[in-house]
């Protein structure tokens, strides 16, 4: 099933040899495969992003498996 989620990346949870990072929320966490997507200019951990990809099961753990991730401008939410 697609899902459309939004978090941060989790400091130092960005693994370049298994291309996952963990998408932290409010109240859960969840594994994101980065595999088969480029990550865009602005991704680094502690922003704040919008993943949209398949959700998996396997073993007990989910998982997404991105699609697309987009990144925000930081300055836009910066206060003038």
């Amino acid at each position: 099933e697609e899902v459309n989620l939004r978090g941060t990346v989790l400091e130092g949870s960005v693994d370049g040899e298994s291309k996952t990072f963990i998408l932290s929320g409010t109240d859960a966490h969840i594994f994101v495969d980065v595999s088969s997507v480029a990550l865009p200019d602005g991704f680094a951990e502690g922003y704040v992003i919008a993943v949209k990809g398949d959700l998996l099961e396997s073993n007990g753990k989910w998982t997404i498996s991105a699609n697309s991730i987009q990144t925000g401008c930081p300055s836009k939410y910066e206060a003038q």
